[in-house]
């Protein structure tokens, strides 16, 4: 049998290394109850001895736990772990497709916990997701598990705080942890999108640049002109305002990258960045930066581009263009597999975010974020001056979730948004599993950005940049890195493999096509039925079964289409958990229905995707791009 500690290295990597370092500071006491039970002997936080649960009757203050809550629910919360009673009790009550988080701060008790005799089938349940340790420790665990927990999102759980909780952690502590499990999920909703349109508009716009991927600079390439060289990421929050002339001592010693938001700013000021970095999709963002302003930008600058980026950036931008994917998206890395002359690296979810990603896969070092407010300005406003939102304000998000969050200098509150957290999150993980790096905010304003320390720009120029020689010119160092590879080969590559795609995108639609058969007929079979409940027959509960394995099956026969599905997903795994517990026809119907309304939406995504890999495939064989109109996300215009 496996030890404890494997265990958890199976289903936790984070916690299984914070309890393998952990050295317990001392072992609390047990006792054994009337009724047979594991119970603790603690002191709260008053010095007062108590016990986790009654001496003689653990049992009932076990289920009193339960008495308020509906355990048919699909998701319960457990704040505390105790000896391990609470947990196994629910693993024996709850539905089959229930999951259980829980999440013990103290390390002392829990690894004592799961020392228990008996204890081991809570690490071995799938059912159970274990957290334990700081609130920095959770929040890192919580990354680790929001992806299988995101299906949860919409689906209301129940929160059982075990009572010796309460008398061990302060009620804002506990608040604190519940906050950071609710914007971890709301994060990684946020990554995965909600609009199948949205995503697919990037696959449009990735096969109108495909050109631009083969004859492609090498960033990987470029790491030996730039290691141990400093970086300033430039990004345009409010607090720019505050130290953007300083770049002017530095101009010629560090890599300077700006956000597309920040470049015409930096202009005024008479400094050329080095890059100018664009992510975003939607047309809007060549409508802001790059429409009727070719001549603003300098021939030094260098577009540092997500390949789906509105395309007429690429048609139109005077310069060095640099084309990256992200590693993060299944599409575009499988793309990138048999297009290895596009840079495809890990590099978030902003522009920011994308030249911060870049200045460490170049080496670079120290890297310096400065205008990375993440957070509303004293004055309210969310952007510097002279940039594209410099007028706007607090009161203009009307539709975005606000709160306050710990302020740069970790003295303060900010305002913030649910984005600019998740965009917050971002950096902090990155710094995390990125070591061996000095990361410094030079904003000087706006949120603290966990592993980044906060330093005023003039003391970082002083510190790591007055002694360096002339860094050598972006520009030229991408136009020496050009691939060394047969491009034709390349193109010949990745059209066979957008080729076999297409054909298993046949398969698959044949499978959704039987699948939506069969639930038709199920469906007239029960608007024939006089007694419905002669509906829920063994066989009819089979097909029903069979044509859900098959629709599960379905999106994840292809990895392009399992990424392209992933919110359909989502929502389609929703249903399925909210009616798996069939007790009565009406379930059984709603099941049918939802699982056929799914089948049918991912029937017409599977042809809208198949339109768009047609025109790709198009595009390669005749090297010609012959519109970038599309109906998708009302980016229709003229050329």
């Amino acid at each position: 049998m496996k030890n404890i500690l494997e265990l958890v290295k199976e289903k936790n990597y984070f916690l299984y290394e914070k309890i393998s370092s952990h050295k317990v500071t001392r072992e609390i006491e047990t006792v054994i109850s009337k009724d047979n039970i594991t119970v603790y002997r603690l002191v709260d936080n008053e010095g007062k001895l108590f016990y986790s649960h009654s001496k003689y009757n653990a049992h009932n203050d076990v289920v009193k736990h339960f008495h308020n809550i509906d355990l048919k629910s699909r998701l319960f919360i457990i704040l505390g772990i105790g000896a391990g009673s609470e947990v196994k009790y629910l693993l024996k009550k709850k539905i089959k497709a229930a999951k259980v988080v829980v999440i013990e701060p103290n390390l002392d008790l829990l690894i004592q916990t799961l020392n228990i005799e008996g204890n081991q089938e809570i690490l071995q349940s799938n059912d159970v997701y274990l957290m334990g340790g700081s609130i920095e420790d959770i929040n890192k665990q919580l990354q680790l598990y929001s992806d299988r927990l995101v299906v949860y999102s919409s689906v209301n759980a129940e929160l059982i705080q075990l009572t010796y909780i309460n008398r061990l952690y302060e009620q804002e502590y506990l608040k604190s942890i519940l906050k950071e499990f609710r914007e971890a999920i709301v994060s990684r909703t946020m990554r995965i999108g909600n609009s199948v349109e949205d995503t697919l508009l990037g696959i449009n716009h990735f096969f109108s640049n495909v050109l631009y991927t083969f004859d492609n600079p090498q960033l990987r390439e470029a790491r030996k002109y730039y290691e141990g060289r400093p970086a300033i990421c430039v990004a345009s929050g409010p607090s720019l305002d505050k130290n953007v002339d300083l770049l002017h001592q530095v101009k010629d010693k560090a890599l300077i990258f700006c956000a597309d938001s920040a470049y015409e700013k930096l202009l005024k000021k008479g400094i050329i960045s080095d890059v100018t970095s664009v992510m975003e999709r939607p047309k809007i963002i060549y409508n802001y930066f790059f429409k009727d302003k070719t001549h603003l930008y300098d021939e030094k600058t260098c577009l540092l581009s997500q390949v789906v980026a509105y395309p007429k950036i690429f048609q139109e931008y005077p310069g060095t263009k640099v084309v990256c994917s992200k590693k993060e998206l299944r599409f575009e890395q499988l793309a990138s597999e048999h297009i290895p002359t596009l840079n495809n690296f890990p590099n978030g979810l902003s522009c920011a975010h994308l030249s911060f990603a870049t200045a460490i896969l170049l080496g670079c070092n120290p890297i310096v974020m400065i205008g990375q407010d993440l957070a509303y300005g004293n004055d309210g406003k969310s952007h510097a001056k002279s940039t594209q939102h410099e007028n706007n304000t607090v009161d203009d998000d009307v539709n975005q979730i606000k709160y306050e969050i710990l302020s740069y200098n970790k003295k303060d509150k900010v305002l913030t948004t649910s984005i600019w957290d998740t965009f917050r999150r971002w950096f902090e993980e990155v710094i995390a599993t990125n070591p061996g790096i000095t990361y410094i905010n030079a904003t000087e304003g706006g949120a603290n950005i966990e592993g980044a320390t906060p330093i005023p720009l003039q003391e970082v120029i002083e510190t790591y940049m007055n002694d360096l020689d002339e860094k050598p010119e972006f520009r030229q160092v991408m136009e020496s890195v050009r691939p060394t590879q047969n491009l034709d080969e390349v193109k010949k590559g990745a059209l066979a493999f957008f080729q076999s795609e297409l054909k298993q995108l046949d398969e698959i639609e044949k499978i959704i096509s039987s699948v939506l058969s069969s639930f038709e007929k199920l469906h007239t079979k029960y608007v024939q039925l006089k007694n419905k409940d002669d509906l829920i027959t063994e066989k009819n509960f089979k097909v029903l079964v069979s044509g859900i394995t098959k629709l599960e099956k379905s999106y994840i026969m292809n990895d392009n289409v399992s990424f392209i599905t992933q919110a359909m997903q989502a929502r389609f795994r929703q249903i399925v958990h909210k009616y798996s517990h069939i007790e009565d026809v009406g379930s059984f119907i709603s099941l049918l229905k939802g699982s056929g309304n799914k089948a049918d939406e991912l029937k017409n995504t599977l042809d809208k995707i198949k339109e768009e890999y047609i025109r790709g495939i198009e595009i390669l064989t005749t090297g010609k791009v012959k519109s970038i109109d599309t109906p998708l996300m009302n980016e229709m215009f003229e050329d």
